[in-house]
């Protein structure tokens, strides 16, 4: 004897198609000098994607751990279901915290293996030339607003005071 069952399952397929951020992450909140033992607040914003992409920080080549030094401050729905979020990164800044004379931050975006992008700045021990205190740390990187350094600037009143009394 022979049983033949015929039967179909109605499959339904469902195509989600990423929107990848148009480009990478960004670090604001960095100062141009940091002391010791100060507290150092960044902030890592993705630009407005589908799904968010996942923020980690990395700090001299290790991930930071999410918990304490690591907050999730604000995760944003546009009107078109896109989406930002941002977290921060906390922490006091220390001696143990430089390798070969720098401290290195990145906030790296992914999406999973589609999508893989990064924001980083760079804390420097201090150097004579910027004439600075012994505990002064200076803040260089990709996510910084370009300033003029310490030594350019103490240069340039310098020869400013020099032409103003010199017109006197």
């Amino acid at each position: 004897m022979v049983i033949l069952c015929d039967f179909s399952i109605p499959i339904l397929v469902i195509r989600i198609l990423p929107v990848l951020p148009p480009g990478p992450p960004t670090i604001t909140g960095s100062q141009n000098y940091y002391q010791l033992n100060q507290r150092l607040h960044l902030n890592c914003t993705t630009p407005l994607a589908k799904p968010a992409p996942a923020l980690t920080w990395i700090l001299n080549g290790h991930k930071v751990v999410s918990g304490g030094s690591v907050v999730m401050t604000e995760h944003v729905t546009s009107p078109a279901g896109l989406e930002r979020v941002t977290t921060q990164l906390r922490l006091r800044v220390a001696s143990h915290h430089f390798h070969s004379g720098a401290m290195t931050i990145v906030c790296e975006a992914r999406v999973g293996a589609l999508y893989t992008r990064s924001d980083q700045v760079e804390i420097r021990e201090p150097s004579s030339r910027w004439f600075a205190s012994p505990n002064l740390y200076h803040t260089t990187g990709t996510g910084m607003d370009s300033a003029p350094s310490l030594f350019n600037t103490s240069i340039w009143l310098l020869v400013i005071t020099l032409l103003y009394r010199l017109m006197l």
